[in-house]
């Protein structure tokens, strides 16, 4: 399954937004047997927004990550990062082929 999120960032943050991205969230994530990849992308048209999507085992192992260390790694990013950025959308994408049907 994919999480997607739209951060809204101011364009002179840009750069910084990805690098504490990566060197908070996506180390912390690494740990957890769920997570299987991110990635981060930009619009050239739009310099303040950003695209990040990751991919997860299922949504049932990406859920079951502890909210608790959820929200530390929260509180670390924004301790590091500042003012400046917020997520605008978050969306989840499920694969077709394993979910099709499932709800008849």
């Amino acid at each position: 399954m994919i999480e997607w999120l739209q951060i809204a960032v101011e364009p002179h943050l840009r750069e910084r937004y990805v690098e504490v991205e990566g060197a908070v969230w996506t180390a912390a994530l690494q740990q957890y047997k769920a997570f299987v990849a991110k990635e981060v992308w930009f619009d050239p048209q739009d310099p303040a927004e950003l695209i990040v999507w990751i991919r997860w085992t299922s949504r049932e192992e990406w859920k079951s990550i502890s909210p608790a260390h959820l929200s530390d790694i929260e509180r670390r990013f924004a301790e590091q990062m500042g003012p400046g950025w917020h997520v605008a959308r978050s969306y989840e994408y499920l694969p077709v082929r394993q979910y099709i049907g499932k709800n008849k």
